[in-house]
């Protein structure tokens, strides 16, 4: 299951964690009750920081597998520790359609233009809810 959503933790934008948290809760929650005994994987940005950070905290609660997808340029932020790690491509969204490939559904809560394009493209079974940024004076 994939995870996307907003990155940004360099104190330029603000997001309401709390309401991703309980977010990703509800829906991984769901996920795993409706998978009992069986190992889910959640997939998301492999850089420590925004809804990837939080997924990976509420997966780790649950007793999920995480798995974290990047570019090779994710290398140069500071990293979330996940039991697996998988670089494609150089730069930005390089590895967005190996991503998408990767995984059998997708969450997206808030986001930018990356998470939007891979919301957009995914065919399979997705959700979306919404976060409003603010951008911190």
């Amino acid at each position: 299951m994939g995870v996307v959503g907003y990155t940004d933790d360099w104190g330029v934008w603000s997001f309401d964690r709390n309401r991703a948290r309980d977010l990703l809760r509800a829906e991984l929650g769901k996920i795993a009750a409706d998978h009992p005994g069986r190992t889910v994987e959640v997939v998301s940005g492999l850089t420590d920081m925004g809804v990837p950070k939080i997924a990976y905290e509420v997966a780790a609660e649950l007793g999920m597998i995480c798995v974290g997808f990047a570019s090779w340029k994710a290398q140069e932020n500071p990293q979330v520790h996940v039991d697996k790690v998988i670089l494609e491509g150089a730069g930005w969204g390089d590895e967005s359609e190996a991503f998408l490939d990767y995984i059998d559904r997708l969450v997206k809560v808030g986001g930018g233009p990356q998470s939007e394009a891979e919301f957009k493209a995914f065919a399979g079974p997705k959700i979306e809810f919404e976060l409003e940024r603010a951008k911190r004076l």
